[in-house]
């Protein structure tokens, strides 16, 4: 749409959401003689006035010689929010007006629909006014109005794609450059998507220079032919031509050797093709770039350039499979918002840079970009690290027909009402138009839970018409069948394994993709292996998207410390508080056992040990594995015994036995082999030696006899305490609580009552599946268990046994606690509860001490470095360091962590390595060691407001149940990872004072 007057029943308008704004293109860069020669950008310092409603904002603020001398400063690109005008406010499905005020699309509110008013001045050369000027805003939300010197330049909405417009006619030596940004408009209800509402200009402002000679667009195809390995590259160019001059194109390999090149009179060389022979083929094992270099020439001077990374790939589907470069293909994929938790969704390279290398690291080979086109630099990074990517148009209206859960799409949009048709087609073209050269691009996405129509549909039609070469992707038609043809391929949310199975089974025409699944909120993840078992049973499950790569959380200084915000912590209502934390990673980038767990199941490369040696298999379509080598490490107790290292190089999709001479074990205690694959050299992403993946075969030995002399105790009766005392040691216990006292040299360990513990802090997945009402019950069994009998007896001179027998209350089960002290300053530890089919769920079982502060050295043999529980237990067994402190998840909503299964042994030192350790007798023990109990866990809302305590919580546990992972909102923890009701249960341990 062309305009001169504005006026603000565009807001309200659907059918207008662009007003002179020039078409999409391809976000080739152009310059000159080097890069950025022909642009300019504006970001920075920006002069900035704000009104709640736009009855309360400076209309003529655009206007020359308008004074901002009274006017405050803000960034750009930057949001609003975050400049400390507006609250922040987050809010998943629910319309955030929700409550406020009663709306229908397409108005929005009169009052809450804040404004910011924004200018700028720039000047320009004398060589830079004799070119055609365009101005670029990369990103802006939700609406905006730009005037150049005081006329009006256009309007547009789409938050997520650039928006240009010519302002050539307007411009002079000195400029002012007005811009009026609106919260909300008719596009608001286009852009639900389950995030933090934020506004303003918050990608880049740039100024592009337009000389007599322009390529405007291109568009690069490919015809590759996989049995001669050769292509064929297709190249279309736009270009405005305002004078007569040659236009030369060249393709580079990767080492920037010339592979072809065309000559040409510019007007007539707009199609093009260049051949290659002994093509190198891109995937994101090996993101083979070459680069296309055009050049617009007049009389044998440049005038203009650009380059073109170009990855050859043939992707396409064969008898229902998915298939790149004729190889059945599995998204090992994670949704990603952009978000930085100081800036919101200001993105800067950097950030960028560290997200694209931690996903290499973790063996994520697949991104979703969910919900929105994001930052035109995170597809180069896709290209040139290797990711498959689903492009996702900026499309999301799930509170239009998904209320509190059920499907009520009476008012939804945009459905197939044709005025909002054109409106999600040109969000579908202006993605397409910006992104479609980059090879990492396999899918293209007509948004997010939007339900479907023929408007949805119309978006796939434009996708296949100009972009044959991809496939198209949309999960809402999950919900209305009829338009089954808005999508290539089957796609779902949080199916649950058993689902998805029986779909595959059903003979499918369509293959299966998660295109979000394992809702990685809070502690969570678990039973992530159950759907990647999927992938070689059934050639159509091609795999999935975790939800999702980062916290959502905003940072915030509060008394010196660094505080993580989340819903409703800025009396943002509607809210839906914590549940913008799904990260793989924290939000500020922290690691978790979450990413560790997709970091080994998502590996290329699966390794097994056996008594005589290794097993590799090799899951890649294309990497031989030669770029690895293989480090064999048995240790002992966590000491190194030997380290051998070999070269590794097997065929994709291969297997092999390796045949390798395990040191033979020589004394008692743990042994595991460990093979090990890693990179030899050092990589764009990680430094050579960052292990890959991993194999490991662990063993317990205690056939070599040790003769240990025995040491005398004392036992001490007394009216209400028992004591017993040996050579530097002493323990005590209370008749009617329970061990007490553990003393070495006169030093106390404990600070508090040892006693049977069941419960542990809910997760965000126990709360969604209603959880609470079973767990609070055995919070209150825990706490009020009392002891029914306490009996003692020295069984030998170096031995005496204390035996409890605890009532459990509100389940009225009874549970045996019994402590054998021996002479050698050990304490044998046997607890046990017979099975009771009858029983509800129980969340945990073991032992609760609690250990003097000073004791915090922490050293554990057993799954580390992260989190670990039986659904998610894939971490290396090894010897690690630590504190309490550090054991501490900063989930947004505290909860339970710190949890290590396939413990082997830990220890709690002071500084002077006095404490206690640890020692599971014939199988691993759980254990975690931390600053709370579960229960302040479980009472806290952040992790500001835990209590201080001076001691140090120690759970030594024989069983957890799982925590779940495939949704946060009613999903129960699989059968398999509860703790089974019709076995007796039973703690069996060794305590010794160092």
């Amino acid at each position: 749409m062309n305009a001169q007057n504005p006026t603000l029943d565009w807001l309200e308008t659907p059918e207008v959401f662009a007003v002179n704004r020039l078409k999409a293109h391809s976000d080739h860069p152009v310059y000159k003689n080097k890069k950025g020669d022909l642009e300019r950008s504006l970001d920075g310092t920006w002069k900035f006035s704000f009104a709640a409603n736009p009855s309360l904002r400076q209309a003529d603020f655009y206007q020359e010689g308008y004074n901002t001398q009274n006017w405050d400063d803000i960034q750009v690109p930057g949001h609003i929010q975050f400049a400390g005008y507006l609250n922040h406010h987050y809010t998943n499905t629910i319309y955030p007006w929700d409550g406020h005020e009663f709306l229908r699309p397409p108005y929005v509110s009169k009052t809450e629909n804040a404004v910011g008013s924004y200018r700028t001045n720039f000047s320009l050369s004398p060589e830079e006014l004799s070119k055609d000027v365009i101005l670029t805003f990369e990103g802006a939300e939700c609406a905006f109005y730009v005037w150049v010197n005081g006329q009006f330049v256009g309007y547009s909405e789409d938050s997520f794609t650039p928006a240009h417009f010519d302002i050539t006619p307007y411009v002079k030596e000195n400029n002012t450059l007005a811009v009026e940004v609106y919260q909300r408009s008719s596009a608001s209800w286009l852009e639900d998507q389950d995030f933090w509402r934020f506004f303003g200009i918050f990608r880049s402002v740039v100024l592009h220079f337009e000389d007599k000679m322009h390529i405007e667009d291109v568009k690069v195809t490919q015809d590759i032919n996989l049995e001669s390995k050769s292509a064929v590259l297709n190249v279309a160019m736009e270009n405005k031509l305002r004078e007569d001059g040659t236009c030369k194109a060249v393709l580079l390999d990767g080492d920037q050797k010339e592979v072809s090149c065309l000559s040409g009179e510019a007007k007539e060389l707009n199609e093009f093709s260049l051949n290659v022979e002994k093509v190198h083929l891109w995937s994101a094992e090996k993101p083979y770039l070459y680069t296309l270099k055009l050049a617009l020439e007049h009389d044998g001077n440049i005038v203009e350039q650009s380059e073109i990374a170009v990855g050859f790939r043939k992707f396409e589907m064969k008898d229902g499979i998915m298939t790149l470069n004729g190889k059945r293909i599995v998204f090992r994929g994670v949704n990603r918002h952009e978000f930085n938790p100081y800036s919101g969704r200001v993105m800067t390279r950097e950030m960028m840079e560290q997200d694209a290398k931690f996903m290499k690291r973790h063996n994520i080979n697949a991104v979703r970009t969910s919900h929105y086109p994001n930052s035109s630099y995170w597809y180069e990074l896709a290209d040139r690290y290797g990711f498959y990517l689903i492009d996702e148009a900026n499309l999301e209206s799930h509170g239009s027909w998904q209320k509190l859960g059920a499907v009520d799409p009476e008012w939804n949009v945009p459905g197939s009402k044709p005025e909002w048709k054109e409106a999600v087609v040109d969000r579908a073209r202006s993605m397409y138009e910006r992104d479609k050269n980059h090879p990492s691009i396999f899918i293209w996405s007509c948004g997010n839970e939007s339900y479907a129509g023929e408007d949805i549909l119309a978006m796939a039609d434009f996708y296949r018409e100009n972009d044959p070469d991809r496939l198209v992707h949309y999960e809402g038609c999950v919900y209305t069948p009829d338009f089954d043809g808005c999508t290539d391929m089957h796609s779902r949310m949080y199916a649950k394994p058993a689902d998805i199975e029986e779909y595959l089974k059903s003979n499918p025409k369509k293959p299966f993709i998660n295109c979000e699944y394992m809702h990685a909120m809070g502690s969570s993840l678990g039973n992530l292996i159950e759907y990647l078992d999927l992938e070689k049973k059934y050639p159509k499950y091609q795999g999935g998207f975790i939800w999702d790569f980062c916290d959502q959380a905003i940072a915030i200084e509060k008394d010196g410390q660094t505080i993580f915000c989340y819903g409703g912590d800025f009396s943002d209502y509607p809210t839906d508080y914590n549940f913008c934390g799904n990260g793989l990673v924290l939000a500020d980038r922290s690691l978790t056992g979450k990413s560790q767990e997709t970091k080994q199941l998502y590996a290329p490369v699966k390794l097994t040990v056996t008594e005589s040696g290794f097993t590799v298999e090799n899951e890649s379509l294309f990497d031989d594995l030669s770029n690895l080598a293989l480090v064999c490490t048995t240790t002992l107790d966590g000491k190194v015994i030997e380290t051998k290292r070999m070269d590794l190089n097997i065929a994709p999709q291969a297997t092999k036995e390796i045949a390798f001479a395990w040191p033979s074990p020589n004394a008692n205690g743990i042994w595991i082999n460990t093979v090990s694959a890693v990179l030899k050299n050092e990589t764009e992403w990680a430094p050579a030696g960052y292990e890959i993946s991993f194999g490991q075969k662990v063993a317990k030995i205690d056939s070599f006899k040790q003769e240990v002399p025995a040491k005398s105790l004392t036992l001490i009766e007394g009216d209400g305490n028992i004591g017993v005392k040996g050579e530097g040691f002493a323990a005590m216990f209370a008749i009617q609580k329970g061990l007490i006292s553990l003393k070495k040299d006169g030093q106390e360990l404990l600070k508090g009552t040892a006693r049977p513990d069941f419960f542990r802090a809910l997760t965000d997945n126990d709360m969604g599946a209603g959880y609470g009402s079973i767990m609070g019950i055995w919070m209150s069994a825990g706490v009020f268990a009392t002891i029914k009998t306490c009996t003692w007896k020295q069984k030998a001179e170096d031995e005496v046994v204390v035996s409890y027998v605890y009532n459990i209350p509100f389940v009225n089960e009874d549970c045996i606690l019994e402590y054998a002290v021996h002479g050698n300053g050990t304490m044998s530890v046997h607890m046990e509860m017979k099975a009771n089919p009858s029983r509800p769920m129980l969340p945990a079982f073991g032992l609760r001490l609690y250990v003097q502060p000073e004791f915090n050295q922490l050293t554990y043999l057993a799954q580390g470095p992260f989190d670990s529980y039986c659904d998610r237990n894939h971490q290396k067994i090894d010897l690690y360091a630590s504190t309490p402190s550090a054991q501490y998840v900063n989930y947004l909503n505290p909860q339970e962590c710190g949890n290590h299964v396939d413990t082997w042994s830990f220890s709690l030192e002071n500084k002077n390595h006095q404490g206690l350790a640890v020692q599971a007798e014939n199988t691993p023990l759980q254990f975690s060691a931390l600053e709370y109990t579960p229960e302040e866990l479980h009472n806290a809302d952040h992790k500001e407001k835990l209590p201080v305590r001076n001691d140090i919580v120690v759970r030594i546990l024989s069983e957890q149940m799982g925590i779940g992972g495939d949704d946060s909102w009613g999903a129960p923890v699989h059968d398999q990872w509860l703790i089974d009701s019709n076995k007796d249960l039973a703690l069996d341990c060794t305590i010794a004072l160092i």
